[in-house]
């Protein structure tokens, strides 16, 4: 029988608790979305972490402590097994949150990845096993609600990608987050397959419906690096609506969905993870972590379809990251590809961050009209 008093909370990150909040409601939990994260609240996780955690740790616990001001008593988490620091991310949550007092306000539950090799009726244990009591339900029944949930996110995700081209294309501006906001609420209301086969339908109408600037030319970047960082618009400095408005069309290497979803699958980015790696081989003869391998692969696939220019975003500190920006450096100077890569913490200014936004634009629209002109 589950505990009727119990608010699962997520840590913010990008639109990763619409999918979680669709899914709790499935299963009859109460679910408190995280607040939009601020500099008060990124002040607060950086004075109770470790001053060289990684960024999105202090971001996620700050996060996490603010809803529990706000009256969530259950976070959840995904760690264990791999695939860098992340994944030991809940176990120093727990360490954190004793430390400040917070560890009786709220307790954090940990997902394991479905890959430590013992087995999937082992594995399928260890991942749904945390919320067999917070609902009540079987692990069927909550695998089947979280599959019904990741269709919905996969349709959200789709949408988010044309909000990334459109919006560079805008006549008036804003008008293209006005049609997105509209399009995910039509979107969250879909309980079943074919209500969101409909909706899915109509939210793609309506972001086609955004009237477009026919004198403005725009060009074409893809955005690669850290999944927190690039998925968390306010830890970035909101990079995509900033080159969005510099008339920047966005291909970005990861969604929320591509994140959480089975590594082989259809990914909303283009290619999965196994196309990525392969792609990388060339430059990689041994796993290093994180998303390193995955963003040589997707720099070299963005190459290899002709974008403008290409974009790396990693937060301090990050070994991964911080490997694969010397292999980056190399691919896209070898083609003559302009690139830049920020890196970013909590002293990150978003000043400067539109300073090398605007410089990079501009060296991305002088190179490919240079190259328009030589054809």
């Amino acid at each position: 029988m589950k505990n009727k008093n119990h608010v699962v909370t997520v840590p913010r990150m990008g639109t990763m608790s619409i999918l979680v909040e669709d899914w709790m409601k499935r299963l009859g939990i109460d679910f408190l979305p995280p607040a939009p994260l601020n500099n008060k609240m990124i002040e607060v996780g950086a004075s109770v972490s470790p001053e060289f955690a990684c960024f999105p740790l202090k971001a996620t616990i700050a996060s996490i402590m603010n809803s529990a001001d706000n009256g969530a008593d259950t976070a959840l988490m995904v760690g264990g097994y791999g695939p860098c620091r992340f994944g030991y991310y809940g176990e120093v949550y727990k360490v954190i949150l004793k430390e400040n007092g917070y560890d009786k306000k709220i307790k954090v539950l940990t997902f394991e990845p479905m890959t430590s090799g013992e087995g999937l009726l082992n594995d399928l244990h260890k991942f749904f096993g945390p919320l067999t009591e917070l609902s009540g339900k079987s692990k069927p029944t909550i695998y089947w609600h979280l599959a019904r949930s990741f269709k919905n996110a996969v349709c959200m995700d789709k949408i988010e990608s044309m909000l990334l081209s459109i919006r560079a294309k805008e006549k008036y501006r804003g008008d293209t987050q006005k049609k997105y906001d509209e399009a995910i609420n039509v979107l969250r209301s879909a309980k079943n397959d074919k209500e969101l086969a409909a909706y899915h339908k109509t939210a793609v109408s309506i972001m086609n419906s955004v009237e477009l600037d026919p004198e403005r030319k725009t060009f074409k970047v893809g955005i690669v690096g850290e999944f927190y960082v690039i998925m968390e618009p306010f830890i970035n400095m909101n990079v995509e609506r900033l080159l969005n408005e510099l008339g920047i069309e966005i291909e970005r290497a990861i969604y929320i969905t591509d994140w959480t979803g089975p590594k082989n699958a259809e990914k909303v980015a283009g290619i999965n993870n196994f196309d990525s790696h392969n792609l990388a081989k060339p430059w990689i003869d041994s796993w290093c972590g994180g998303d390193y391998t995955a963003n040589v692969g997707h720099a070299i696939h963005y190459i290899n379809e002709g974008i403008d220019g290409i974009i790396h975003l990693y937060p301090f500190g990050c070994m991964p990251d911080i490997m694969a920006l010397e292999a980056l450096e190399i691919i896209t100077d070898e083609a003559h590809m302009p690139f830049l890569s920020i890196q970013i913490d909590e002293k990150t200014g978003q000043a400067g961050v539109i300073t090398r936004l605007q410089a990079f634009t501009n060296i991305v629209r002088k190179e490919t009209e240079e190259i328009w002109h030589a054809i």
